[in-house]
């Protein structure tokens, strides 16, 4: 997806990084957190997805994911008492700090997520959601 000179693309400072609207604070859990406890945490917090640490992604490799509030909601619905690392069922997407948020956009679009983790390097540092980028876009 280009964006080119459209007036999207104009209305973007392309000064602005990743860094500059993410959210600076990880609300995680662990895998085998319960359901009702990641609800809590969305509705205390109020954000709309929980980083869930150490996801089996394969017998040798542990690594991020994200639950959710459609996870939830779709869990709920269906009857499913999922814990947190079954709810993030999606490798959590990523981007670095210095990401141009035209850029960020594009990664979120491609992956189909409306939340990716901000890494310094390999130290995450903040998450990033669509509704950052479109706060940003609206100043």
């Amino acid at each position: 997806m280009y964006l080119g000179d459209t007036p999207l693309a104009a209305a973007w400072s392309t000064a602005l990084r990743a860094r500059d609207v993410m959210t600076g604070r990880i609300v995680n859990c662990d895998p085998d957190t319960p359901r009702e406890h990641v609800a809590r945490l969305m509705a205390e917090e109020r954000i709309h997805c929980v980083v869930v640490s150490g996801v089996a992604r394969s017998v040798d490799r542990l690594d991020w994911g994200v639950a959710s509030d459609s996870d939830l909601l779709r869990a709920a619905l269906a009857g499913d008492e999922s814990s947190a690392g079954q709810l993030a069922r999606t490798e959590m997407v990523t981007v670095q700090e210095d990401t141009s948020l035209p850029d960020v956009a594009r990664v979120l679009l491609e992956h189909e997520v409306a939340h990716a983790l901000v890494l310094v390097g390999t130290r995450p540092v903040g998450v990033i959601s669509t509704l950052d980028v479109i706060e940003a876009m609206a100043r």
